[in-house]
């Protein structure tokens, strides 16, 4: 069993890791705007629109690191992120990782996430993960835990897959499945377009999941700016 303090600790050494090549890093940020912020395939704003942006450290010898926020509105009927109480303010995603290149185009990362809530009703989750990926098409299986809430552990399997289109717009499809230690497991998908002009990203998005059969469809847009802040 992974504990709570041997996910703390892969992400400590992760940063520090990351900190002695920042020197080396390109660094990149992102602001943006979305009409409904879904995660895995449920709303994290109450259907809502939700301001999102990030920064990125990425060195040359594979590793990286980042912050990522966005804003969040959550019910015990449109819960957050592996939570059932009501709660707002900010989501506060910290990771790292490794990158690490392979023949024949493809590669493998391994890393570390947190998920920190600014209001103290919500609980942090903590995942580490693994994926590989060959041009376009990336999988990855996250082992994670609801570290503050002491909830059980639990899986998801994440299949993405993008595929460039003419004038620099492109096709997403996505295939998600949770496997939680105790409940059923759930099944999300997503498929969208998008554009990218300028260093600007607008996507149209359509959001599946098997769990709430009462409004289990969510459309979206997404509207992202990228910084190159090197």
């Amino acid at each position: 069993m992974i504990t709570k303090s041997v996910l703390r600790g892969i992400g400590v050494v992760g940063l520090y890791l990351l900190a002695s090549t920042v020197q080396a890093a390109d660094l990149t940020a992102n602001a943006g705007l979305t009409s409904n912020y879904v995660f895995r395939g449920f709303t994290q704003s109450d259907n809502g629109p939700a301001i999102q942006g990030g920064i990125d450290f990425a060195p040359a010898n594979g590793f990286y690191a980042g912050a990522w926020a966005s804003t969040v509105d959550c019910s015990a009927t449109n819960h957050c992120f592996g939570n059932n109480a009501n709660g707002d303010g900010l989501e506060v995603d910290l990771y790292a990782g490794v990158h690490f290149k392979l023949k024949d185009n493809w590669g493998m990362d391994l890393g570390y996430i947190t998920y920190e809530y600014t209001d103290s009703s919500l609980d942090a989750n903590n995942e580490l993960f693994v994926g590989v990926n060959y041009q376009g098409f990336r999988f990855n299986y996250y082992h994670g835990t609801d570290t503050s809430g002491g909830g059980p552990n639990y899986d998801y399997l994440d299949f993405k897959v993008k595929v460039e289109l003419a004038d620099k717009a492109y096709f997403l499809g996505h295939f998600g499945h949770l496997d939680p230690r105790t409940g059923s497991s759930v099944n999300d998908a997503s498929i969208g377009v998008g554009k990218e002009k300028l260093l600007w990203d607008l996507d149209f998005a359509l959001s599946v999941t098997s769990e709430d059969l009462t409004d289990k469809e969510k459309f979206f847009v997404t509207m992202t700016k990228r910084f190159d802040l090197k």
